[in-house]
């Protein structure tokens, strides 16, 4: 019988165990009267009773502790990574959190450098280079136009 059982008994209860555990006591010695036997299975029962329900709420407790745990290790994971917190749901269910994270990682990156990649390859305007004004366009021209080609660098009067 574990200690735990035993702390829970009365020293009477004790004592009543060690004396029928005993291979020197006879089945004479031991034997109990009737109507103390029903009192003592229901104090058993009780004890057993009670034995489960603190083994439950111990295994409540540790699963509680190991989700709070993984939780931790999870954001933990997120921000060595430099990914949102909002992604934990989906990677706190999976077995290995430190690959599910960095599969989403580079899976964000390679989405980001695509875009990059994408933005980057359209047409930018040259600079500097247009073709010579004649004078005629140049007399037709509003003095607004006329300023922002002189501001703009492309001719100097």
């Amino acid at each position: 019988m574990d200690e735990m059982t035993m702390d829970l008994m009365t020293p009477e209860e004790t004592e009543f165990l060690r004396e029928v555990t005993t291979e020197e006591n006879s089945v004479e010695e031991c034997a109990v009267p009737d109507d103390e036997v029903s009192a003592d299975e229901d104090t058993v029962e009780d004890y057993l009773r009670l034995i489960g329900e603190l083994e439950e709420k111990l295994r409540r407790a540790e699963n509680e502790k190991t989700a709070r745990e993984r939780e931790l290790r999870c954001l933990s994971l997120l921000g060595e990574a430099g990914l949102p917190s909002e992604l934990m749901s989906a990677v706190i269910l999976s077995e290995d959190m430190g690959g599910t994270v960095e599969t989403i990682r580079r899976t964000v990156q390679s989405l980001v450098d695509a875009e990059v990649s994408k933005r980057c390859r359209s047409d930018t305007p040259e600079t500097g280079t247009r073709a010579p004004i004649s004078k005629e366009e140049l007399m037709r021209m509003p003095v607004a136009e006329l300023q922002r080609l002189r501001d703009s660098g492309f001719m100097s009067i």
